[in-house]
């Protein structure tokens, strides 16, 4: 969890891309959400709305060639968390 409070603040001065840091925020602000104990429709929105945010800006990675895809299975799960909740 500590990893969590610094990543991004990390991020912000290493990074001139704006696409990196709303990536990276919204799958820190979607790991924060999952955590809560219990959800209302209110949280569920929120959980979908940062996954959509991730998913948007996602491509900057490969753009900037820190990663060659993002078929990644774990990436994948987190679609289904808001419909198993």
């Amino acid at each position: 969890k500590e990893l969590e409070h610094v990543f991004l603040n990390v991020l912000v001065g290493m990074t001139p891309h704006t696409d990196v840091l709303k990536s990276s925020r919204a799958l820190l602000d979607f790991i924060h959400l999952v955590q809560y104990l219990s959800h209302i429709n209110y949280t569920l929105q929120a959980l979908q709305t940062v996954l959509n945010t991730f998913h948007r800006f996602k491509d900057i990675f490969v753009c900037l060639r820190c990663c060659k895809h993002f078929n990644i299975s774990k990436l994948h799960v987190l679609g289904h968390y808001v419909d198993s909740i």
